[in-house]
């Protein structure tokens, strides 16, 4: 991916919400682009050292703060990590906001587990799109997406996410797991690795040690569904990993069947 249209990435419920691009982008409602990604350093890094680095980012011949700078709007300085589970990493979906311009990067999260909500929203298709929440999974391990958003961006995210149902979404900070900028792939966890005793999932799987720089938490907003929770399958996880967007709407959902949100994660 070189430089696209973002209404190239179709909305497709079959496998919404795989991720749609292959690394990180910097987003625009005209077009994504590539970035030319300097090397992260590992370890815990601070919100302003990352902020710095990434303004410096190159894409196409200019660096990032200067392409939002060109767009009139706001540099690095005045943007905040928000994780981008579901249907906001996609272009698409970003586009129909008009939401305006954005570094976008691949993160990967240890102890964390995105999961399907208990929701369903019906205004692009029939019978509609079900949003991603997160919830906690010791020994987990999988790839999402995370955007450095100003605040007027997030909050125009967040409505969308409600749906006319103010609050049924949250901007949270969470106080477990590892979010880590990552931008190779990582091997997927199989189903089978996934077991459940009646009380509750054990995966096994070995947390490795992967490069990359470590945020701070209490940095990070994260999209949680907290109306209805996660959805309840019969006391396991609905994990996006291995249940598509069709098999579960399909296969699994039943409206009220769901984890109170603030019970499968810690929440600041």
């Amino acid at each position: 991916m070189d430089e696209v249209s973002p209404r190239l990435w179709l909305y497709n419920p079959n496998t919404s919400p795989l991720p749609l691009t292959d690394s990180s982008y910097f987003y625009s409602d005209s077009k994504i682009q590539n970035m030319n990604i300097q090397i992260w350093e590992n370890g815990p890094q601070s919100l302003d050292d990352l902020r710095d680095k990434i303004s410096q980012f190159i894409v196409g011949e200019k660096s990032v703060d200067s392409m939002l700078e060109e767009k009139n709007e706001l540099g690095m300085k005045d943007r905040f990590p928000i994780l981008l589970l579901g249907e906001l990493a996609n272009p698409w979906a970003l586009s129909n906001l008009r939401i305006g311009s954005m570094p976008i990067f691949r993160v990967v999260i240890d102890g964390l587990c995105r999961v399907w909500s208990d929701g369903l929203d019906s205004r692009h298709s029939n019978p509609g799109v079900h949003h991603v929440t997160l919830a906690r999974s010791e020994n987990w391990r999988e790839s999402t997406y995370l955007g450095f958003a100003t605040k007027p961006q997030m909050k125009k995210m967040f409505e969308w996410l409600d749906n006319g149902m103010k609050g049924s979404w949250k901007p949270a900070k969470i106080g477990e797991g590892v979010i880590r900028l990552h931008e190779a792939e990582i091997p997927e966890i199989s189903s089978s690795a996934v077991t459940y005793d009646g009380e509750k999932e054990t995966v096994a799987n070995e947390l490795t040690e992967i490069e990359g720089s470590i945020l701070d938490l209490n940095d990070v907003f994260v999209p949680l569904h907290t109306r209805r929770g996660s959805y309840n399958n019969r006391g396991k996880l609905a994990r996006v990993q291995h249940i598509n967007q069709r098999n579960f709407h399909q296969d699994l959902f039943r409206r009220g069947s769901s984890f109170v949100f603030d019970e499968v994660l810690d929440v600041n």
